[in-house]
């Protein structure tokens, strides 16, 4: 899953810089890359049972890789939406915010995000109630939610979680967050909010 980074990292290279060359010789490797991920996606239209290695973040997140990782699957809608981006590809655009619609659908408790849903025997997929900080982070970078549409999760994610939630002793059944990625995406959707201070904290 990490690979999806790496368009999300092109179409961001193209934003800061204006150069489109690196993305044009780069089109061809980017579409095999979603063609090779469309193998893994099941009836809701989610990647299920990815192989070799699925990293979400070095901590209890990456317990809750399979069958269906939500993380991984608000990242696949981050790829798919940044190719759209470059590529002027109104289909992959579209695909993104099915994905994410589901995502939101499946995945959020009323209170938060739940990482991962496993396929039973008897050949549905069952939620289970591992919840991580990281997953929160992972829903508001890649727009499963936002400020407006989760503003409780949001409000509790920007006062309650932080630097002092383990010594304050709250939401301790929720895992929290290493250094990469979650606390660098707390970070940047701190900032993109003007929370500066939060940030130096």
């Amino acid at each position: 899953n990490w690979a999806m980074w790496y368009v999300i990292e092109l179409a961001d290279y193209v934003k800061r810089s204006g150069d489109k060359s690196l993305a044009d010789l780069a089109k061809e490797r980017v579409y095999e890359l979603i063609h090779f991920f469309r193998q893994y996606l099941n009836e809701f239209g989610l990647l299920e049972k990815l192989d070799r290695w699925v990293f979400v973040e070095w901590s209890m997140a990456n317990k809750f890789v399979q069958d269906v990782n939500f993380p991984s699957n608000m990242l696949y809608a981050g790829m798919l939406r940044a190719a759209g981006q470059l590529y002027g590809d109104n289909a992959l655009r579209a695909q993104a915010e099915t994905v994410l619609e589901t995502v939101r659908d499946m995945a959020y408790d009323g209170t938060f995000f739940i990482d991962n849903a496993i396929r039973g025997e008897d050949g549905k997929l069952h939620l289970t109630r591992n919840r991580t900080e990281t997953c929160q982070y992972y829903a508001f970078y890649f727009q499963a939610a936002t400020p407006d549409t989760h503003s409780d999760l949001w409000n509790r994610l920007i006062t309650e979680f932080g630097p002092h939630r383990a010594e304050l002793g709250l939401w301790p059944e929720i895992h929290p967050s290493n250094a990469f990625i979650g606390n660098y995406l707390r970070l940047d959707l701190l900032a993109s909010q003007g929370l500066h201070s939060q940030c130096l904290e």
